[in-house]
């Protein structure tokens, strides 16, 4: 597997992380922690991608945002 690949699908698990817990939970009390356990994947790893939890709803409405162009 290619790295762009493997780095497309780990923020993509990111993204969808962040999808299921909004389904529960407001954005403002969900925690990088709560993302990492739902995605699978380290937190050395979401930060890696993001800067910041914020960094990650920004990097979710630009896909989204694409999506409609």
């Amino acid at each position: 597997m290619s790295r762009e690949k493997i780095i497309n699908q780990s923020r993509r698990a990111f993204i969808d992380a962040l999808f299921c817990l909004l389904g529960s939970e407001s954005f403002e009390k969900i925690t990088i922690k709560q993302l990492t356990l739902e995605s699978g994947y380290s937190r050395r790893t979401y930060y890696r991608y993001f800067s910041s939890k914020s960094a990650i709803l920004d990097e979710m409405l630009f896909q989204y945002l694409n999506k409609l162009s």
